[in-house]
């Protein structure tokens, strides 16, 4: 499958949720959880994103976000002058009742297949995954950049399918993949060798917490033997094991 040269995740910005004390005012409309909008500490996320976009990727030819009010609203402050291509598959795993009451029942089983008629799996999700994947190739498979803002687990679903990661790992570990508010993950496919030709299989990954002044630097993941993934060529490797390992059950 043909995908753009470079596709940016972006989380959603900080912004309210259900039961916390600054929202009473939304509890009147009885807002569901896809709807809740951005705290001003979020709204003010935005400028800082957009300023290292701006400088990092100026390359950006592709702009994606869910039907989520929290994401689409991140997303249309961060590049107010763009007209932004909805689609609800890029959209939050669902929770049911809610966070508290999800995890409570999940843990007793599994994090990635715990699911109700209310309740998303991490399969229902990498399979909504699998549908902008589809439309990547078929839309943007020519762009250089694709911007995507998304939330916390659909973003670690996209990790778990381009990075194998299993769903053992995944039960265990799901909390090393959610990136925070405002946390930027990247993935580019880079040459290999002395071609200069664009090889597919030759695949790196950055993530970045502007807010926590984290940089993982490029990071291939391109392999597919155990071990730990290495640093490309002029980057660093932080003090974080990312272990080919973690793909097996």
């Amino acid at each position: 499958m043909n995908l753009p040269e470079k596709l940016i995740f972006v989380r959603h910005y900080k912004a309210h949720k259900a039961g916390s004390k600054p929202v009473a005012k939304y509890k009147e409309t009885r807002l569901s959880d896809s709807q809740f909008p951005l705290r001003q500490e979020g709204i003010a996320q935005a400028k800082v994103v957009r300023s290292w976009l701006d400088v990092v990727f100026p390359e950006i030819d592709g702009y994606l976000c869910p039907e989520y009010v929290r994401s689409s609203q991140s997303a249309g402050l961060t590049f107010p002058d763009i007209s932004w291509s909805v689609d609800p598959n890029l959209d939050e795993r669902s929770h049911g009742t809610g966070f508290v009451s999800f995890f409570r029942q999940a843990l007793k089983s599994s994090i990635f297949l715990y699911h109700t008629r209310s309740v998303e799996s991490m399969v229902d999700v990498v399979d909504r995954w699998q549908k902008v994947k589809a439309r990547l190739a078929a839309e943007y498979a020519d762009s250089k950049c694709v911007l995507a803002f998304s939330h916390g687990e659909y973003i670690a679903g996209v990790q778990c399918d381009l990075e194998r990661i299993s769903r053992a790992w995944y039960d265990q570990h799901y909390k090393e993949l959610i990136l925070p508010h405002g946390g930027i993950l990247v993935y580019s496919r880079y040459s290999h060798g002395d071609s200069g030709d664009l090889q597919p299989e030759y695949v790196k990954k950055r993530v970045v917490d502007l807010f926590g002044r984290k940089d993982t630097g490029w990071l291939d993941i391109s392999g597919v033997t155990p071990g730990p993934a290495t640093a490309v060529a002029g980057s660093t490797l932080v003090d974080r094991a990312w272990q080919f390992s973690i793909f097996e059950e």
